[in-house]
């Protein structure tokens, strides 16, 4: 029953960095992302 909850939650959080991706690829195609934010937030 934990295994499952935290697959759950492991689906979710996927769900979110690919919700994420998509919007940075967007963002970058219309040139508006800024990647040094970004990579900052990655290292904390």
């Amino acid at each position: 029953m934990q295994l499952l909850k935290k697959f759950k939650a492991w689906l979710s959080k996927l769900d979110e960095y690919d919700k994420q991706a998509k919007q940075i690829r967007c963002e970058d195609r219309r040139g508006e992302y800024d990647y040094t934010t970004e990579s900052l937030k990655i290292k904390k």
